[in-house]
């Protein structure tokens, strides 16, 4: 269908250029509200690749600091996202076809640690985990914190993003997986005008 055509139509770098220009133009004018362009669009092979982009931005504005990663509705998410939210190798080969060592470090100056919280209990409810998110924050002040929520998932999973006007301070990286964008694109706006990065599949 669509990617073959791109595939048939793409045969060098300048090609590959001009298709990713066309295609961030028609997303950007999808997604930003009338007369802003407020959008910074980046692409990755998967959507658990994407989980690399909030600490590859918190370890370049932030070299020296530790990084603890928050994931909710573990459950929902991809099979590879736990190694992918510790910067690690989450498969054994890379988008290139060269073989990585699963569940290594990518980087190893990095320093990553994680908490993982399911999205429902064992009966099947909604699981509110915002007490233990304030725990962690508490708990880790020198670290920066980036909190992976997840916005409308497959199964209706809806994390408050209530959140984020809750919990203040520079220390703090919000990431929201909007899954398979089901949801207008002027929450996306609120939501980056909070400063959050936003993850669509």
């Amino acid at each position: 269908g669509c990617i073959t055509k791109v595939l048939e139509e793409t045969s060098s770098e300048n090609d590959w250029i001009d298709q990713i220009d066309n295609i961030s133009n028609r997303l950007k004018a999808v997604l930003n509200e009338e007369g802003k362009d407020n959008l910074e669009l980046f692409f990755a092979p998967s959507g658990t690749d994407l989980v690399y982009y909030p600490l590859m931005l918190s370890n370049l504005t932030n070299p020296n600091r530790k990084i603890l990663t928050i994931t909710t509705c573990i459950e929902e998410l991809g099979s590879g996202t736990r190694l992918a939210a510790t910067a690690r190798y989450y498969a054994n080969y890379n988008q290139f076809g060269e073989e990585i060592k699963l569940g290594e470090k990518i980087l190893s100056s990095i320093d990553v640690s994680s908490r993982f919280f399911k999205a429902r209990s064992e009966s099947g409810e909604i699981l509110n985990n915002h007490d233990e998110i304030l725990a962690l924050i508490k708990e880790h002040e020198d670290h920066i914190i980036i909190i992976n929520l997840v916005y409308g998932s497959k199964s209706g999973i809806e994390d408050s993003i209530g959140l984020i006007d809750k919990i203040k301070g520079d220390n703090i990286f919000w990431n929201i997986d909007f899954c398979q964008f089901r949801h207008s694109n002027t929450i996306i706006n609120k939501l980056i005008e909070k400063k959050s990065t936003i993850m669509i599949t």
